[in-house]
């Protein structure tokens, strides 16, 4: 596990590694330029070599790194993530082929059950929440882990939830690949040594072919497709129409590609379609409305409810009390006087720049109420906010 930070420095990577997010979301540059946004269970593959630098959308968030290192090595592999690792596993002998690496995710409810088959490699399992009850053959007898634990076992493997459930990620190796032949070339002259040769038929006497009739109409063309460069499901005539990149799968970089947007209905140029603070992506991972920014009504905006107040953004009432959230939030603590308030006028909803933040959100942003871009990058503030950048830093920006 390390800790992932708005300034989190480039690390280049000795051994294949898995990243996994588990809370705000994730950006992950690599040294080419090409950014990926992952969403807190979601996780993407570094080979070694690369230099990628990990950030935050948000505050100081933890995430998990597993690699495959080489035998003696996995000391060395820790220098790009110096950090304690959670588990080492015994060192164990691979056959030199390939074999398919998988990063299986799932999340078991009380006492629901799983199975994992063997692998061609003892299997890491590592638990993101709550209980896992695991029973194995042999050694890996039956034994649990909490949150933040993992081990790693051989053999067949049956998984089932405990107390109120669990989420869990197991890195797996699959059985060796098949080689695939590739064809032998004809070789003028004669069969390639060792092939057996095949006689070519000759035309039958008996009859004559009979001509085609000379009006018979010549076959049209099938009419080439349209162009995407990209390969995001508009061409590149479309996406010229719509101001978007036809070399950039994603152009507003926000974890959904282009023609995906089209089809959802949400700005394929703005990552926050409906300004509510959570991007696109996030809108479909938390399966709320990527056009309504407070899907539930409880008069929460969705991006609040996800990473301010930790309350489901698609529930008007997340613990299911009878109390929406947003009567929950805004409750007078214990130490608050518990006389009625006076009358109060409205919240005031005014935005005296038009950045898309109202004054008092401002406020709590720390930016200029009457500047729209406070620190002047070209960048307004409510678009920084969305992108989890800083509206103050002049060096930050989507």
């Amino acid at each position: 596990m390390r800790e992932a930070t708005l300034d989190s420095e480039p690390r280049t990577l000795m051994f294949t590694t898995l990243v996994l997010a588990d809370g705000t979301p994730l950006l992950v540059t690599s040294d080419s330029g090409e950014r990926t946004r992952l969403a807190s269970g979601e996780a993407t593959l570094l080979r070694a070599g690369e230099t990628v630098g990990i950030e935050s959308f948000g505050p100081p968030e933890t995430y998990f790194v597993i690699s495959l290192a080489l035998g003696g090595k996995g000391q060395q592999g820790r220098a790009a993530f110096p950090t304690t690792p959670i588990h080492a596993s015994e060192p164990f002998t691979m056959s030199h082929a390939d074999h398919d690496l998988d990063l299986i995710r799932d999340v078991l409810a009380a006492d629901e059950e799983t199975s994992l088959p063997a692998g061609a490699a003892p299997v890491v399992l590592l638990v993101t929440a709550g209980e896992l009850r695991i029973a194995g053959e042999g050694d890996d007898a039956e034994t649990s882990l909490v949150a933040g634990e993992a081990a790693s076992f051989s053999g067949p493997l049956e998984l089932a939830g405990d107390g109120a459930g669990a989420s869990f990620v197991s890195a797996y190796l699959g059985a060796e690949l098949p080689i695939v032949a590739t064809p032998v070339p004809a070789v003028s002259g004669g069969a390639p040594r060792g092939a057996t040769s095949v006689a070519t038929p000759a035309p039958s006497p008996e009859r004559a072919a009979t001509p085609e009739p000379a009006t018979e109409p010549a076959a049209t063309p099938a009419q080439a497709p349209a162009a995407d460069t990209d390969d995001d499901g508009l061409s590149d005539a479309r996406e010229a129409e719509l101001g978007t990149d036809p070399e950039r799968r994603d152009t507003d970089d926000d974890g959904i590609d282009d023609g995906g947007e089209i089809d959802l209905g949400s700005d394929p140029l703005n990552l926050d379609t409906d300004g509510d603070l959570l991007y696109d992506r996030g809108e479909v991972v938390y399966n709320v409305d990527v056009l309504e920014p407070d899907t539930d009504g409880d008069g929460l905006p969705d991006g609040e409810e996800v990473y301010i107040y930790d309350t489901n953004p698609a529930l008007a009432d997340t613990d299911g009390d009878g109390t929406d959230d947003f009567a929950e939030v805004n409750a007078p603590s214990e130490d608050e006087e518990e006389e009625p308030a006076p009358d109060e006028p409205p919240a005031d909803e005014s935005d005296t720049d038009g950045d898309g933040l109202t004054d008092e959100q401002e406020d709590r942003f720390g930016t200029d109420p009457n500047d729209l871009d406070s620190d002047g990058d070209t960048v307004n503030d409510s678009n920084e906010v969305a992108a989890g950048t800083n509206p103050n830093d002049p060096e930050d920006f989507p």
